[in-house]
């Protein structure tokens, strides 16, 4: 016969033993072939890229092991030695040795554990989840075919399982026999092509093709008939490739990763959002946000895994887009980009920090704030007139000044101020007391400005502190309620409020007999001597004690107010320092 293989009982019926063995050695040469080829393709890979341990593969160890055992010697074999140059090397080695048959059995048995084990981090990475790709698996040839998931590369981790059984249980040879060659166990290579040379030269190529097909066909219908000449056996095979099949074909669909299945936003507001996410397996998700710019906004975790999260996001500006990322566990791996714009504000724009400055014996400059770009817009009238004046600049800003000129020193001013943003949201505020450019000791005028030696022989100006609060105290050493008071505001002076300063005109009297009561006392008090009573005459001082407190524009605020304590008296500072924030709440005009 041509197309020899090995003397086949046709009629399918007492197939011989031999024949038997002859199918089984088939199916274990088949099955390491296989087995060694992937061996060889993962070691080699791997080796020619030499590299730390995966990042999956540390967290795999990392998480079943004892942490006992980590030390850093162990660790340092482990992901330095082991895994990337050992086990590679293995593979390589149990590869060849399936390929060239040297004792198969015993190959395929030091296979097992490495199956077992490299499925059992790929089981790990797809319960776990975050990782998209397997840890490695083929080393440099994935950056030429391709990565697998780790869905895949459990899928090709069973078969090898089961070919390696195959070997291990239908290799006919003594466990640590070598194959014996393709001759012996299939086919007669010499005879064959000694018989195809002879076929061609009688009977040309299309007459010999036909031949062997034909043989061929006839031969494979012998194969089949030896290998289901034993029911149980043909059984057995039978259901082995039907559950490689079912076992390889339902983890290819499998959705065993845990991914994103959905991000939908809802309540979308000016300042606030919530956003709800859909996964196919219960984990905890981090958001990460940043707007427009790619500047970091903010990121929200969840403690608790579950398969539906519905995360609020506050503290977000009206009218801008942002856009985010949703990861699972805390990994690095994180979904697609999601965008979302807030609505535009409801509210119209906040206007703070009001304040004065400047004031000349014509002009005054009036500075504040809107919490969002706004236009500048501001009315002033007098106490005499009525009529309103209104200055407006375009453009929009967050900081604000205007400078109000042509005023009369005889009058007091009064002014409002109108904001309104992009959205053509206005909001009006008006200052909390009025301003005039007269110079009187009075409450809303001007200070009188004053140069005086200090106990220490240095000049103080009163407009040096322009800009700051300053409380001007007159007092007598021989005043009792002088006496009393002056360790109070030792006390606000020991406190240091910011942008304050506290002066004391003393309005007569020696030098040295106030420096000794001062340190007889123990207070540390800046005083002024006012010899000539020059200051006195100009604020109109009557009695001691008497007190004003001027606000950063010069401009006096109170006059003598009540205080019993040190905190009373601060509260009352305060109160001018606070005259440049918010006031009130803004009415809308819209």
């Amino acid at each position: 016969m041509p197309f020899d293989i090995i003397i086949w009982n046709v009629s399918g019926e007492n197939i011989p033993k031999k024949n038997r063995t002859t199918a089984a050695g088939q199916a274990s040469l088949a099955s390491s072939l296989l087995i060694g080829l992937v061996f060889l393709a993962s070691g080699s890979g791997k080796l020619l890229a030499p590299h730390e341990a995966p990042g999956q593969v540390v967290d795999f160890i990392s998480a079943i092991a004892p942490q006992a055992l980590l030390t850093p010697w162990v660790l340092h074999f482990l992901y330095n030695i082991l895994v990337p140059y050992i086990l590679p090397s293995a593979e390589l080695i149990l590869g060849i040795m399936l390929l060239i048959g040297l004792v198969p059995r015993l190959a395929a048995i030091l296979c097992i554990p490495l199956v077992i084990a490299f499925a059992s981090t790929n089981i790990w990475a797809i319960t776990r989840g975050g990782y998209t790709t397997c840890a490695s698996c083929f080393g440099i040839w994935e950056n030429i075919f391709g990565h697998l998931t780790p869905t895949q590369s459990l899928a090709i981790d069973i078969v090898l399982f089961l070919l390696a059984l195959t070997v291990f249980f239908l290799h006919p040879d003594a466990f640590f026999s070598n194959r014996r060659s393709l001759t012996a166990v299939s086919f007669r290579s010499r005879a064959w092509l000694s018989n195809l040379q002879l076929n061609f030269k009688q009977f040309g190529f299309r007459r010999s093709a036909l031949i062997y097909l034909t043989t061929l066909s006839s031969n494979l219908r012998r194969v089949w008939k030896v290998i289901t000449g034993d029911w149980r056996r043909a059984t057995a095979l039978v259901t082995i490739f039907f559950a490689i099949a079912a076992t390889a074909s339902y983890l290819s669909v499998l959705d065993l990763t845990p991914r994103v299945l959905s991000v939908s936003m809802s309540e979308v507001s000016d300042t606030s959002a919530v956003v709800t996410i859909t996964l196919n397996k219960p984990r905890t998700v981090t958001l990460t946000l940043c707007d427009d710019n790619n500047n970091h906004v903010g990121a929200w975790s969840t403690t608790i895994p579950d398969t539906r999260h519905a995360i609020p996001l506050d503290g977000l500006l009206p009218a801008t887009r942002y856009h985010f990322q949703v990861s699972l566990d805390q990994s690095q791996s994180s979904s697609g980009t999601y965008n979302f714009i807030t609505m535009p504000p409801k509210e119209p724009p906040l206007i703070f920090e009001i304040t004065i400055s400047d004031v000349t014996d014509n002009s005054a400059t009036v500075t504040w704030r809107t919490a969002r770009p706004a236009s500048t817009e501001i009315a002033y009238w007098s106490a005499s007139s009525s009529e309103q004046k209104w200055i407006v600049k375009s453009g929009l800003a967050i900081e604000h000044r205007v400078t109000l000129t042509g005023l009369s020193q005889e009058d007091t001013y009064y002014f409002r101020i109108r904001a309104t943003d992009a959205y053509g949201k206005s909001a009006m505020a008006e200052k909390d007391g009025v301003f005039s450019l007269a110079i009187a000791p009075e409450v809303t005028k001007r200070a009188p400005d004053f140069t005086l030696s200090s106990l220490d022989g240095s000049t103080v100006f009163l407009s040096q502190f322009k800009g700051k609060v300053v409380v001007l105290n007159f007092w007598n050493m021989w005043c009792s309620a002088c006496r009393k008071e002056l360790p109070l505001i030792q006390e606000v002076v020991d406190k240091q409020i910011p942008d304050t300063v506290v002066l004391n005109i003393h309005l007569a009297g020696k030098e040295e007999t106030i420096r000794n009561y001062l340190e007889s006392q123990g207070l540390n008090l800046l005083v002024l001597l006012d010899k000539d009573a020059s200051v006195q005459n100009a604020y109109g001082v009557i009695e001691t004690p008497t007190l004003f407190i001027i606000d950063g524009a010069g401009i006096i605020r109170f006059k003598n107010p009540r205080f019993s304590s040190a905190a009373e008296l601060t509260n009352t500072i305060r109160k001018v320092l606070d005259s440049s924030a918010t006031i009130g709440s803004p009415t809308s005009t819209n």
